[in-house]
């Protein structure tokens, strides 16, 4: 089923790609928070590190609207729309 996809593979592929920081590969490139934190907050971002655990890869808008389904084999064949995703 479509939920058992989201569930026992997508999410766990999200949940794989973490790092211990926030930010850029190329640590003298700024942080650019989600749209809708700078819209709030322009002020300059520093990067954020972690020795505790590891920050996750956040989709933020993982709806049906976003997704792209196989319309013979219903398998969820690709995700679109990233402007929300980001390191939580």
């Amino acid at each position: 089923s479509f939920d058992e996809q989201i569930n026992s593979i997508i999410l766990p592929q999200l949940r794989s790609l973490c790092r211990s920081y926030i930010g850029s590969v190329d640590p003298s490139l700024p942080v650019f928070p989600p749209q809708r934190v700078y819209d709030r907050d322009r002020r300059s971002w520093e990067r954020i590190s972690s020795d505790a655990g590891c920050f996750v890869l956040c989709y933020n808008d993982l709806g049906p609207q976003n997704i792209f389904v196989c319309p013979v084999t219903f398998q969820i064949v690709g995700i679109i729309d990233w402007k929300f995703a980001g390191r939580c």
